[in-house]
């Protein structure tokens, strides 16, 4: 017959399984994200410092490169014209743009991209 597990062992038991469980919650929810990344038609860059870290397909697609390591070797300021629409300085309005979606954590608005062939169109 099985001895029985005293309370400061199942305890224990409990503890494990809940971090167990955890972690499976946790690796389960990072690839739905990343799954959510890939495939959606939105095209999304990841800047971190100053420098795209990570792009999906439709952002390879839209700018016009070839793959996605040739877009990551690109500058974030040589996808923009010198001027937006407005007239306003394209790098200028972009840190504007950027400290506003910082202090509210989004932002939604318009601007003119370059591909990389050179055409510029609206986004």
């Amino acid at each position: 017959m099985a001895e029985q597990a005293t309370p400061e062992e199942l305890s224990q038991q409990i503890s494990d399984l809940e971090k167990k469980v955890g972690r499976y919650a946790v690796q389960n929810k990072d690839e739905k994200y990343r799954i959510l990344f890939e495939k959606s038609k939105d095209a999304i860059l990841i800047i971190e410092n100053e420098k795209f870290v990570d792009c999906n397909k439709a952002a390879v697609d839209m700018l016009g490169y070839k793959n996605k390591n040739e877009l990551l070797q690109t500058h974030p300021s040589q996808l923009s014209p010198d001027k937006q629409p407005d007239g306003r300085d394209s790098f200028t309005k972009a840190n504007e743009i950027m400290d506003l979606t910082l202090k509210n954590g989004s932002n939604r608005f318009e601007w003119d991209h370059i591909r990389a062939n050179g055409e510029i169109f609206p986004v």
